[in-house]
């Protein structure tokens, strides 16, 4: 709600009827934003002043400069009206976004987010983009209503392109009103699965892998409830196919989870030792 003090140099010659008829522009800038013939609204005298007025009117947007001017057939001798001052209040942000991230998983990208608070908030729309311009809706995900603490969201894109992927938040409350957040943009390099020589494995696990940019891979194997059980460091040459023998003989006989990894890079494959 917008609240607008004018002040009349002539002294008192307007009154009520003819300050119900201004114009007022909001601009952004240089920008006209909106315009609002206010016609018929109620206005005030300032307490405690016999020259200033009260208007007040709802917003539509954002603005940092307000000019009133007179509708035609209002009184044309009155041409020192001026604006004193103006404030408005702020009603609460429907969303307060905290984070909005993606990453990179294995074979898709996880989108995350979270918020500090939320206001009549009905949905969420994740959106996503090939250029960075064009977006697509993605996935729709309820929200929390009205809340005040924490509250987290996530979604995987099981489809993510090679490149980068961008991605868009879009929130929609309970009166349809919506507001976007940033972009965000991911990079994206599909890793080819590992080509395992014999599979399940005696002593030696031997298998073809290509790696991506990175050069210092971390391999790691795991237990199937998530222990590391096995971990070393190979230096290898990117974006060429090369053979790897990995010998974890202190494994016992069973399902396990090969991890290779380098910075952003990672792929994790089920292996079985007999």
């Amino acid at each position: 709600m917008i609240t607008t003090v004018v002040e009349d140099d002539n002294m008192g010659i307007l009154d009520a009827s003819v300050l119900g008829g201004l114009q007022i522009k909001l601009k952004k800038d240089a920008s006209v934003l909106s315009t609002l013939n206010i016609t018929g609204i109620s206005v005030n005298l300032l307490s405690g002043s016999t020259t200033k007025y009260t208007l007040k009117f709802t917003s539509c947007c954002d603005f940092n400069a307000i000019e009133i001017g007179l509708l035609s057939g209002i009184a044309g001798a009155i041409t020192k009206l001026r604006v004193y001052y103006s404030y408005y209040y702020v009603s609460p942000l429907p969303v307060e976004l905290l984070e909005f991230s993606a990453a990179a998983d294995e074979n898709k990208i996880k989108i995350a987010w979270q918020t500090a608070s939320e206001n009549n908030n009905n949905y969420f729309t994740l959106e996503k983009s090939k250029n960075g311009i064009e977006f697509s809706d993605l996935k729709r995900i309820p929200g929390a209503g009205d809340s005040h603490s924490l509250t987290a969201y996530s979604f995987n894109d099981d489809d993510p392109e090679a490149g980068i992927n961008y991605y868009r938040l879009r929130q929609t409350d309970f009166n349809s009103n919506e507001k976007v957040f940033k972009v965000i943009g991911i990079n994206y390099r599909k890793m080819k699965a590992l080509q395992f020589h014999d599979m399940p494995f005696h002593e030696e696990l031997e298998f073809s892998f290509t790696p991506l940019s990175c050069n210092e891979y971390q391999i790691s194997i795991y237990s199937a409830s998530g222990i590391k059980l096995y971990s070393e460091k190979r230096m290898l040459e990117a974006d060429v196919q090369q053979e790897i023998t990995v010998r974890p003989y202190s494994l016992k006989p069973g399902v396990y989870f090969l991890e290779m990894s380098c910075r952003e890079d990672m792929i994790i494959q089920k292996v079985i030792k007999k």
